[in-house]
Order: structure tokens, then C-alpha cells, then sequence
């Protein structure tokens, strides 16, 4: 796959959409922090998202002015060096972690800010940073703006939509490669090796999977979410199997979930899938602008319910340049953590979520079963960037 890049013209149309919701904030600048990707499935997009750097093993500051240049804060020469030549930003500074706090306040002094300073991605990166930061502004209201890249990052542009596109293809690959390899006697690990390699070796920037075989995958009573022991066994005839897939393409995620069987079904097996796959449509069939986001669950669960089934996991949560995403994934609340859905937030065209049916029988007698695609929402209702076949494999 060819490397798209963005052009700085339409890096800059985010920087002026970001500034314009820092003005109505009556915010004066923020202070952008993004976590290491390999280290975190959250919070590593925004700096990204407006400069075009990541850096892969480590977190990143950046300051953002309401005018004025960014500057961008690195603790090794080499990574320095890597976000001048590949991202937007001209003023990087080299300065330890544990100093970036002061070279903050030190910038903004420069800019003649002391007020009107807001936080962006605070909540989820290294406790020291945040202290760092903290302590250089003693007595300094700093406010919480999170939802000021939200609000700019949940309409996904062209050329955006198109990474995710390639982003779910790749997902695809890993599950033919799964159907193609998966067979009575085959060792797990060596099915998920060549599953990883067919996104690798077609330019995945990240991937990996879990794969639950048993011959009733029950959720909470099998090895499933990447444990080396999963893999330890091999598929025999009979056996149900859960998998789900990550990718990311130039930053851009998707998750994939499927469910199929070593040879042919038992009839439980298909009726419990029938059940999933029923709940599923219907959670696809709310999707479209203007509806809201939280109906996209309840759709799901009402079916679910017919059955005498739960969810074992949160229906869906917006994706994008982060696993996950906010507003959308605020309608979306966790079975077991509990909490109540934002009724607040409504789909819009080019937003991009997924959207998963996980199911648990909660006398745990009847298997799992895994469905989830990437979602575009369009002017037409929903598009499924993933394309494998949702039906047992």
C-alpha cells in the first residue's frame, strides 16, 4: 500500500478548525499531551493529529497558542530530529520529561500568556508529566479541554476515511488468512503468526489478535485477550472459535470480530450465532445522521434480551487515529463497570465508530459469540469498512 501523506494544507485546516474551538473556549492556548501508542490504546492521537509525529515509545508535549507557532517537546536527539523532518512543526525542543513543565511555562512567557491555559490529554499519560506540568503553574487555573480536539476529531475528512478503508482491509487479510489456515490439528500460534503477518506484510503500522478455540468458547470460563496460553493447543474438529483483530494503517485503528468452527456447526452453536448476528443488523440499522448514539446499543440489547443473553463487553466506542474515541464512546458504557449512556451525543456523517456484539449467557451454559465491524456513518445511513463475511466460518 502507497504512504498517504497529508499535506500541510490540510494540516493547517486542522490547526485553524482546533484554534477556532480554542477561541470560543476563550482559552488563550492548550498544552497537548499524547501517550507512547505502543504503551496505550488511548491518547496518542492528538498530537498526530495536527502535526503529523508520533512518537512510538514515548509520550509527547506539544504547545498550541491561540496564535504563534507550535512547539513541539522531545527527550532524545535522534526523536527530535525524526519530528522536525516528518511533521509540521519547526520550533522542537530537546529537554528532559521531568523539565518539560518549566520549558512550558517557559514557552508561554515567551508568548505572553498567563491565563486562559487549557489541558489536553492530561488524564491518561505519566503521572510525573502531569505533576510537571502541575507544579509550573502554581496558583494557574488550568483548564481540562479534552473536548476541544473531540469536537474537532470526530468528523474524519477524505482522506482520513480513506486510511480506515485501508486500515479494515488489512483486518480482512488476517481473517482469510485465518479461514484459509485453521484446520483440525493445527497448532494456534502458528495460525495467528501467518494472521499477523498478512497485515504486517501489507503495511500495518501495528496488529494483533486474540484467538479463543474450545469447543464452546465460554466468555469469563476460556483463555481469550492475548495470552501466550491461548495459542498453546490446537484446533480439533468440533471446536468454536472467537477471534478479534486490530490493525492500524498511518495511525488509523480498526477491530474486526468474528466467530466460526472447526468443521460443521452444532445446532447451538448456529442458533446462538443466529442470535448475535440478529442483534447485530439491528444495532446497524440505527446508524445514521441525526439518530442517537446511544439507540445504537439499546437496538442490540433489546434483541439480546429475547434470548437470554447479556454483553460481555460495551457495545461500541468511536475509533479513529485512538482505539478509542470520544463523544462517541461516552454512549457506549461498560456492562460491568455500569454507568449510564450520553443520550447528548448524535451520529453525524463521517463519524466512524464500531460496533460490537459480544454475548454472554449468564448461566454460562450456551458459547459466545464475537461480531464487530468498523462503521462509517454517510449521508445514506451506514457503511461497514469491513468487509469479511459476518456469517460462521
Amino acid at each position: 500500500m502507497a504512504n498517504i501523506e497529508f499535506s500541510e494544507e490540510e494540516l493547517s485546516k486542522r490547526l485553524e478548525k482546533i484554534r477556532d474551538q480554542i477561541s470560543e473556549r476563550g482559552l488563550n492556548a492548550l498544552i497537548v499531551a499524547s501517550s507512547s501508542p505502543a504503551q496505550s490504546f488511548t491518547n496518542h492521537g492528538n498530537v498526530r493529529y495536527l502535526t503529523g509525529f508520533v512518537h512510538r515509545y514515548g509520550p509527547t508535549l506539544m504547545v498550541l497558542p491561540l496564535q504563534g507557532d507550535l512547539t513541539l517537546y522531545a527527550s532524545l536527539r535522534h526523536i527530535a530530529h525524526i519530528a522536525k523532518t516528518l511533521s509540521i512543526v519547526k520550533d522542537v525542543r530537546l529537554s528532559s520529561p521531568s523539565n518539560w513543565g518549566k520549558e512550558v511555562r517557559k514557552r508561554l512567557d515567551e508568548l505572553g500568556i498567563r491565563d486562559g491555559i487549557g489541558l489536553v490529554g492530561m488524564s491518561s499519560i505519566q503521572h510525573s508529566l502531569y505533576e510537571s506540568v502541575k507544579e509550573a503553574f502554581p496558583g494557574t487555573d488550568l483548564v481540562n479541554a479534552d473536548d476541544v480536539f473531540e469536537a474537532a476529531r470526530m468528523i474524519k475528512s477524505p482522506g482520513e476515511i480513506e486510511l480506515m478503508r485501508k486500515s479494515a482491509h488489512l483486518a480482512d487479510l488476517m481473517f482469510e488468512s485465518l479461514t484459509r489456515s485453521a484446520k483440525d490439528g493445527e497448532w494456534i500460534y502458528k495460525v495467528r503468526a501467518a494472521m499477523l503477518y498478512a497485515a504486517d506484510s501489507e503495511g500495518a503500522e501495528y496488529s494483533d489478535v486474540f484467538i479463543a478455540s474450545e469447543p464452546n468458547v465460554v466468555y469469563g470460563q476460556t483463555l481469550m485477550g492475548y495470552t501466550p496460553q491461548e495459542t498453546w493447543r490446537r484446533f480439533r474438529s468440533g471446536d468454536q472459535v472467537l477471534s478479534s483483530v486490530y490493525t492500524v494503517f498511518q495511525g488509523y485503528w480498526c477491530q474486526e470480530l468474528r466467530t466460526g468452527t472447526i468443521g460443521e456447526p452444532s445446532s447451538q452453536q448456529r442458533d446462538v450465532f443466529n442470535m448475535a448476528l440478529e442483534a447485530h443488523d439491528a444495532a446497524l440499522n440505527v446508524i445514521k445522521p441525526g439518530a442517537q448514539a446511544a439507540a445504537i446499543g439499546q437496538a442490540a440489547f433489546n434483541v439480546l434480551k429475547k434470548s437470554g443473553l447479556e454483553v460481555a463487553i460495551r457495545l461500541g466506542h468511536g475509533l479513529g487515529l485512538d482505539y478509542v474515541e470520544n463523544p462517541l464512546t461516552r454512549a457506549f458504557p461498560q456492562p460491568i463497570v455500569g454507568g449510564e449512556p450520553d443520550l447528548t451525543v448524535k451520529l453525524q456523517e463521517g463519524m466512524t465508530l464500531e460496533v460490537h456484539v459480544f454475548t454472554l449467557d449468564p448461566e454460562l451454559k450456551r458459547p459466545s459469540v464475537a461480531l464487530g465491524d468498523v462503521c462509517l456513518v454517510t449521508d445514506a445511513g451506514v457503511e461497514q469498512l469491513t468487509k469479511f463475511s459476518r456469517d460462521l466460518f
